[in-house]
């Protein structure tokens, strides 16, 4: 992990995309310690992120978010379980950090227009795509709406537009 500066866009698994605002220092547990303020535009809200907190991370480049993308036209894979161990993998697979993990969630919690889902479901299906069209639009620098309608068409049509196919 490479240190940040003030301004960079990075990726911190727990809530998404973020913007670097500045280096501060706060008293955690009677330790003084380094930490990155984070201002999340999305969710309207800023977090403290130790300096060396392992899990933060730069925007995925574009040829491993190509490589990623190839599992939003995969088949769908059902997790099967109890509700709550279901809810708990799929957690995991949001907050890990990983691409090619939360397009493989996007494509897997997908429902076609007129299928049944959840709740919980849906609204875990809804944050795990705009975690993706958040890095995403960044990367081909293109406004949300656009991507999400990419990112739509993908899943519905099961063939990546040619947008996507070559970031």
């Amino acid at each position: 992990m490479r240190p940040f500066s003030p301004g960079d866009t990075v990726i911190y698994p727990a809530h998404g995309v973020g913007t670097v605002q500045s280096i501060e220092t706060s008293t955690v547990n009677g330790a003084v310690q380094p930490m990155y303020r984070i201002w999340f535009a999305r969710q309207q809200m800023t977090v403290h992120v130790p300096l060396d907190n392992q899990s933060l991370r730069e925007i995925t480049t574009k040829k491993a978010m190509e490589q990623a993308l190839q599992k939003l036209i995969a088949n769908r894979k059902k997790v099967r379980g109890y509700p709550h161990q279901v809810q708990r993998f799929h957690n995991a697979k949001l907050t890990s950090g990983v691409i090619s993990e939360l397009t493989q969630l996007v494509c897997n919690l997908f429902v076609p227009e007129g299928e049944e889902r959840s709740y919980a479901n849906l609204q875990l299906a809804e944050e795990a795509t705009a975690r993706l069209v958040d890095e995403l639009s960044l990367i081909m620098e293109l406004p949300d709406s656009t991507v999400y309608g990419l990112v739509e068409e993908a899943l519905t049509t099961k063939k990546l537009p040619p947008e996507l196919k070559r970031l």
